[in-house]
C-alpha cells in the first residue's frame, strides 16, 4: 500500500497557501511526480494543519486538501487526518486544561474513562471539565466534518 505522509503545515488565516514557495508550483510539480512515478492509496496528514485552531486557516487547508488529492486522482475518502496541537484553540479555556493536565496522573484510567463518557464525576473535579477542554478543538472537529 501506497501512503503520502504530510505533516505541519501550519496555515495561518492571514495567508494563501499557494503562496508559500514551498507549496506552491513546487508543490503541484511534487505531487503530480509522485503520482506518476507510485501514486499513493491513501494520504495521512498527520496535525498541525492550521497554526491557531482558526476558522480561517481551516478554509485555506481545505483548499490544500482538496487540490492535492486532485492531482493524485484520489477521493476525499482516502484522505486520513489527525490534529496535533496546533490544531487546538489554546486560547478557549486555559484553566480546563491545566487542571486536568496537572492532576488526571491522579486518577485511575477507569475513573477518567467513566467521567468522560458522561459516568461519575470524579471527587474533587468540576462536571464541566472534559466538555470544558473539548471545545477547544470545535474548530477543527467542523472543519473535519
Amino acid at each position: 500500500m501506497g501512503i503520502l505522509h504530510i505533516s505541519d503545515l501550519h496555515i495561518t488565516e492571514y495567508e494563501n497557501w499557494r503562496n508559500r514557495g514551498v507549496l506552491g508550483n513546487a508543490w503541484e510539480a511534487n505531487l503530480n511526480e509522485i503520482r506518476d512515478a507510485c501514486p499513493p492509496d491513501i494520504v495521512c496528514f498527520t496535525g498541525d494543519i492550521a497554526d491557531s485552531c482558526r476558522e480561517a486557516e481551516y478554509r485555506q487547508a481545505a483548499k490544500f486538501l482538496r487540490f492535492s488529492m486532485k492531482i493524485l486522482n484520489l477521493p476525499m475518502t482516502r484522505l486520513f487526518i489527525v490534529p496535533g496541537n496546533h490544531d487546538i484553540n489554546r486560547t478557549v479555556n486555559p484553566e480546563a486544561w491545566e487542571t486536568l493536565r496537572t492532576n488526571l496522573s491522579n486518577l485511575n484510567p477507569g475513573e477518567i474513562s467513566k467521567w468522560i463518557n458522561k459516568g461519575t464525576t470524579p471527587y474533587e473535579y468540576e462536571e464541566t471539565l472534559p466538555s470544558m477542554v473539548y471545545e477547544r478543538g470545535l474548530v477543527y472537529r467542523e472543519f473535519i466534518a
